[in-house]
């Protein structure tokens, strides 16, 4: 947090002895650990920790490049199933219409 945000936090509470400011900006800064700490991306089959290249699968989980793919971590990702839905979406039936024979 920045100092003039503290300050002006310190005049609005009007804290007048040394020691009510000094426990004030250590629970500014507790507050600041503990929205600082971020969680690391972890794959979800061995639970490694995972760097700068990680790989989301169709299940939508993080995997390590071990378990990239669907086999290796056993997905239950329907991919017929998706796949039919997306031509059904895209492709609409077209109806076409009778002509009466002469």
């Amino acid at each position: 947090m920045d100092k003039e945000l503290m300050d002006k936090e310190l005049m609005d509470k009007e804290l007048t002895s040394e020691t009510d400011k000094k426990e004030f900006k250590k629970e500014v800064k507790k507050e600041d650990k503990k929205q600082k700490k971020k969680k690391h991306n972890r794959c979800d089959y061995c639970n490694v920790k995972l760097g700068l290249i990680f790989f989301t699968c169709k299940c939508e989980k993080n995997y390590c490049h071990k378990h990239l793919n669907p086999h290796s971590h056993g997905c239950l990702f329907d991919n017929r199933q998706a796949c039919r839905d997306a031509i059904r979406e895209n492709n609409p039936q077209m109806k076409t219409n009778t002509l009466n024979k002469v």
